[in-house]
């Protein structure tokens, strides 16, 4: 064979293991940290555009925060190697909603999980997605049969949106992908409110802000444990076209009512109109809630802001 024609073939030979050396070592990084990270975070470590310690990005992002009910009782009673095969088909269901709607899994500790949706600028498709992935949650958990778990975990969720940071977090020879913010530790806040009003599913208005579609609850406006500033409260209950929605709508309009006259500070109306729905409707524990308030007086100065010293 022609020298001429011998250099270019090994020439192409030899970048064509370079290129195959490189895609075997991309999909080994791929297959090594596709479970840790977001699949672009593991794209720009397999491009080796990536630096561990780089700062992260400020973005506009929606939180979405879960933590069981009566985990730690459960996990009393069980053998560890029982309650972690419990937790993993557990968090296969909270995962699953999460991608399908093209969210991040940030966060999991315990029986607590953080997912995040976040956009360069402030996107209400963005926040769609995560009201999505909560109610599929919620739909799917609240049917054990749907599962496949052995024990029923109910589970609150809290969500907020606003301002983040997103990115690598950490010191020396340990970082983690994670989300900073306020919004992080405020949807964490209103994931726990759940617990004090006996719901499942809390939002702030920042979520549903530009989001067509939903049927809400206003609660008010909460001063959360720890903070400062009042968040208004809402309390997720489906879409519109939910086979539910209409016969709930006057419900709920009578019970805006009663909310209306509680913040101007008539508790004794609102206190008679939630009496009123109370008998019928005796499973809505936030009834509870407000009526346990509208059995007192409005405190000196009352603001309307309901302070919650619990988290």
């Amino acid at each position: 064979m022609p020298l001429g024609l011998q250099l270019p073939l090994a020439l192409f030979a030899a970048l064509l293991w370079h290129y195959l050396d490189v895609n075997r070592e991309r999909e080994t990084i791929r297959s090594a940290f596709g479970l840790y990270l977001p699949p672009q975070v593991v794209d720009e470590l397999a491009s080796q555009r990536a630096d561990a310690q780089a700062v992260g990005q400020l973005m506009h992002g929606t939180c979405l925060s879960t933590d069981a009910y009566e985990y730690t009782r459960m996990s009393e009673a069980m053998p560890p190697a029982e309650l972690g095969e419990l937790m993993n088909a557990y968090y296969e269901t909270l995962f699953q909603p999460v991608r399908n709607h093209n969210g991040i899994i940030s966060d999991v500790v315990g029986d607590a999980m953080l997912a995040i949706w976040a956009a360069v600028q402030r996107d209400p498709r963005i926040q769609r997605h995560a009201i999505q992935a909560a109610l599929e949650i919620s739909r799917t958990l609240n049917t054990v049969a749907n599962t496949g778990l052995r024990h029923a975990l109910k589970t609150r969720i809290g969500l907020h949106s606003g301002e983040i940071l997103l990115g690598s977090i950490g010191a020396v020879d340990h970082y983690e992908y994670r989300a900073v913010g306020d919004i992080v530790n405020t949807s964490t806040r209103i994931q726990g409110m759940n617990s004090h009003l006996g719901t499942q599913i809390l939002l702030s208005a920042e979520v549903i802000a530009g989001v067509d579609g939903l049927q809400t609850r206003e609660l008010g406006s909460f001063i959360l444990s720890g903070k400062s500033r009042p968040v208004v409260i809402h309390e997720l209950l489906g879409t519109k076209d939910d086979p539910e929605a209409d016969r709930r709508s006057g419900y709920l309009a009578r019970f805006a009512e009663g909310l209306a006259a509680f913040h101007a500070g008539d508790w004794r109306t609102a206190g008679s109109i939630f009496t009123t729905l109370q008998a019928e409707n005796s499973q809505d524990s936030v009834l509870q809630f407000f009526l346990a308030r509208c059995s007192m007086q409005p405190p000196p100065e009352w603001d309307g802001m309901i302070r919650m010293d619990l988290k």
